[in-house]
């Protein structure tokens, strides 16, 4: 079976890639295979999963077993401190044959999100890092979300990457991995990427490319592959459920597109904005088209305010929240809509 091999993606100008793929594509499989032959020539990688629970699972479980098993490798965990487990060569136990022993140095690191910011001084070393990857960063719908996300991915990067730029060296590389689960999660959120995302997929496009940031954003999709796929207990199964979408089309299926299509908001009248989404109704109706488009409003909210969050659900929310169950309100974008449900706490 072949599996997806992240690093063809690899575009000059981009130190930032993320990959979605359909369940089981192999993004992980080919993500570690190609940092552990890697290693010598580039550097060690960190693997990264969203909880330090996670982290515990994945150093018993070992992400290696079926590389080991494909390749006749011989990729062991052992962990390192209370938050870091290290990726090491194993050779064969004197004390029990039937077991492996870690030796030598890393090759590699497993860490978690949610404890980077306590990992210093605690056996990894940054300077020797190529490569940083971040797997499943998109939860699933029943995953409690860490607390401010985005900023904690922020600050695990420049832990990660620490000075090496001011050094003449590249930045570290990242593969973030995941699948199609909620277009609007905090990574996307945090790097601005729901609406590039939507626009992505609405114009039948693959990848998404943002240079001036070194980020690029790619959907996999191998046609033999899904094709195989389909033919699975699992989605014959799931078949025409939310997960079957996620799954096998490589789809936003647990977003609720309904209601988002662009409109000429000619002839409208301004309402109120919160952040870039502008409310416009049209005149003598109780119709509202909510836009990226601009104009002279009364009533401005910033999301991120505490007090214009107060203020502005006391002076709209019950009108918007009867408006929104009448399908009265039109959206340019998901990201729009996703803004203003979220302001409004309509779930």
């Amino acid at each position: 079976m072949a599996y997806v091999n992240i690093y063809d993606y690899r575009t000059p100008g981009i130190f930032m890639n993320l990959i979605l793929g359909g369940r089981g594509c192999g993004k992980t499989y080919g993500a570690l295979s190609g940092a552990y032959d890697e290693v010598p020539e580039r550097g060690k990688f960190v693997y990264m999963r969203r909880t330090n629970e996670e982290r515990e699972l994945a150093t018993m479980l070992n992400p290696f077993a079926q590389i080991n098993a494909n390749r006749k490798l011989q990729v062991v965990t052992d962990t390192i401190g209370k938050r870091i487990t290290g990726f090491y060569e194993g050779e064969k136990d004197p004390e029990d044959p039937t077991k492996l022993k870690p030796v030598g140095a890393p090759l590699g690191y497993l860490s978690a999100l949610s404890t980077m910011g306590t990992t210093r001084g605690l056996g990894l070393n940054v300077d020797e890092l190529d490569k940083w990857i971040y797997d499943e960063f998109i939860p699933e719908s029943h995953v409690r979300l860490l607390k401010n996300e985005g900023d904690a991915f922020f600050n695990a990067f420049e832990t990660l990457n620490r000075n090496r730029e001011l050094e003449g060296k590249r930045p570290l590389e990242v593969w973030l991995l995941a699948n199609a689960n909620n277009i609007n999660n905090p990574i996307f959120a945090s790097l601005g990427l729901i609406g590039p995302a939507e626009k992505t997929l609405r114009r039948g496009q693959k990848d998404y490319y943002d240079f001036n940031r070194g980020l690029a954003l790619h959907f996999v999709s191998d046609a033999d592959f899904v094709k195989a796929k389909k033919q699975t207990a699992l989605a014959r199964l799931t078949e025409g459920s939310d997960f079957y979408d996620m799954a096998f089309n490589n789809k936003f299926a647990y977003n609720d597109f309904t209601g988002i299509r662009r409109l000429e908001a000619a002839g409208m009248t301004p309402a109120y904005a919160v952040g870039d989404a502008h409310l416009w109704q049209r005149k003598g109706q109780k119709e509202f088209y909510a836009s990226y488009r601009d104009g002279s409003f009364a009533y401005r909210y910033d999301p991120t305010n505490e007090a214009d969050k107060i203020l502005g659900r006391s002076r709209h929310a019950m009108t918007f929240k009867s408006l929104y169950s009448q399908g009265r309100i039109t959206f340019e974008s998901y990201e729009i809509k996703a803004l203003l449900l979220d302001f409004f706490k309509i779930v």
